[in-house]
């Protein structure tokens, strides 16, 4: 082979990495190691940087998977350690009043080596709105897009506002869960401002709840347009040295010189992520300084079924956790990323959970870290008055709703299945549950929860919540 040649495939091969539909053949899959196959901007440690937790590992204050996970029986007969070798995990760090109880990394994990965290990247650029906001550098969430971005000044994209895109309803025609394409593009695109530029509108801005990446992409820009400094800059102003993080984190870059991947680009160590878990766990607060805003803390714990927006999803962190009582009193909440990555927080119980991975495990991870960290914590784990699986009689029955609607839930003994028939005037669906919790039966694939009202040792009623708007309440008929 001529040196000409050799260097012609060379280059034909740089071409086809910098579009999307190479970098999607030649990397496949995202993982957790990307770091490597994107460029990248360093966020440097604090010299001073240091670590606020304490080693009181024992095996003895964890229960067992069998109690916290619910779909493999065969967790039953397994030891902590040999079900997160099965599941794929490679870091599992449980503390609790700044006590390691337990902590354990795999396949060349380790508490100070970065790894790409996908999605709960979103919270450290929700961080970042929050401490501008209370520095007065962004004035208002209801600050609109286009006086940052003089491309979204256009009919309808020009009602965003930096509220809309923190609260994942902007309308723009991008979805996680139903238009995997566009995740995808988005991930390999090599220009993200021009992806960015030609996005358009789906639904009405404000109106409904759709999680999608790219939000959280134009919220970086804006904050990077009013400060005229990188996110990464930000980063290490704001957080880096005032947390004083222990290890470098990095940024990874659509291309060299390129836009940072806002929505889901950071390389962050374990033990870092824990820290910013513990910021959030003490209401913004780190060694007497306000770091971020304690009512922004306040308003991720509440679960507010009275607004227009969904409730599971606030400021950058998911709300829809293990719901063993009323699911409006649960305070708990926790970062995703793809693949399994979660960071979990129980504020009652000062607890944090993080678990990472390569791949899920088989493990709906928030269920599980939820449902852990319950059991950890002082709440008795037994407080829930009555529970689906154990009382299926007491649920089933008729449901009506202000509006004319009625839901009927039956129970088929013999198939062990839920079956919900929704009403209204002439038309009804009739969709298929499933347990999630002692109080939530759901269908996950159609993004629909019922989620029981239990009082007194009695079903009051139940929230149907499609995932998507406010959640509709209905009364149990026919109560004796």
């Amino acid at each position: 082979m001529s040196t000409t040649f050799k260097i012609l495939c060379y280059t034909c091969f740089l071409s086809l990495l910098s579009c999307t539909a190479g970098r999607i053949l030649v990397f496949n899959q995202p993982s957790v190691e990307d770091l490597k196959h994107f460029p990248a901007n360093k966020i440097t440690a604090a010299p001073s940087g240091k670590n606020p937790f304490v080693e009181d590992s024992n095996i003895n204050h964890i229960p067992s998977p069998c109690l916290w996970t619910t779909h493999q029986k065969e967790i039953c007969n397994q030891g902590l350690d040999d079900f997160l070798d099965d599941s794929n995990t490679n870091a599992f760090v449980i503390v609790r009043n700044d006590s390691i109880l337990y902590e354990q990394y795999r396949a060349r994990y380790a508490p100070d080596e970065p790894k790409i965290i996908f999605s709960i990247t979103k919270v450290f650029i929700t961080s970042l709105l929050a401490i501008l906001l209370e520095e007065g550098t962004i004035k208002s969430l209801d600050q609109k897009v286009a006086s940052f971005l003089p491309s979204f000044n256009l009919t309808g994209k020009k009602d965003i506002s930096l509220r809309h895109l923190l609260q994942m309803t902007s309308g723009i025609n991008h979805d996680e869960y139903r238009k995997l394409a566009k995740s995808v593009i988005i991930y390999y695109h090599p220009d993200l401002d021009k992806f960015m530029n030609k996005t358009k509108l789906e639904h009405q801005v404000g109106q409904q709840f759709v999680y999608k990446s790219i939000d959280t992409q134009i919220l970086g820009r804006c904050m990077e347009e009013a400060t005229g400094k990188s996110i990464s800059d930000l980063l290490q102003e704001k957080i880096w040295n005032p947390l004083k993080m222990e290890h470098d984190g990095f940024f990874t870059l659509d291309r060299k010189n390129g836009n940072e991947r806002m929505y889901g680009g950071m390389a962050v160590s374990s033990r870092d992520l824990l820290k910013i878990a513990r910021l959030y766990l003490n209401n913004g607060l780190w060694d007497g300084k306000q770091i971020i805003p304690q009512d922004w803390v306040k308003t991720i714990e509440n679960r507010a079924t009275t607004n227009n927006k969904w409730w599971g999803y606030t400021n950058g962190w998911w709300l829809d956790t293990y719901v063993q009582a009323d699911f409006t009193q649960n305070k708990d909440y926790f970062a995703a990323g793809y693949n399994g990555q979660v960071l979990y927080i129980n504020p009652e119980d000062n607890i944090i959970i993080l678990r990472q991975g390569k791949n899920k495990g088989g493990i709906k991870w928030y269920t599980a870290l939820s449902h852990l960290g319950k059991l950890l914590g002082q709440n008795d784990p037994n407080k829930a008055t009555l529970d689906i699986l154990k009382n299926p009689e007491l649920f089933s029955g008729v449901y009506h709703n202000h509006n004319n609607k009625t839901i009927h839930l039956s129970f088929d003994h013999i198939k062990q299945k839920w079956e919900a028939i929704i009403r209204e005037d002439a038309e009804s669906q009739t969709i298929k549950c499933h347990f999630h919790s002692p109080l939530v039966l759901t269908n996950f694939r159609k993004l629909f929860n019922l989620m029981f009202d239990v009082k007194n040792g009695a079903v009051k009623g139940l929230y149907l919540d499609k995932i998507k708007e406010k959640p509709l309440y209905f009364s149990k008929q026919n109560q004796e």
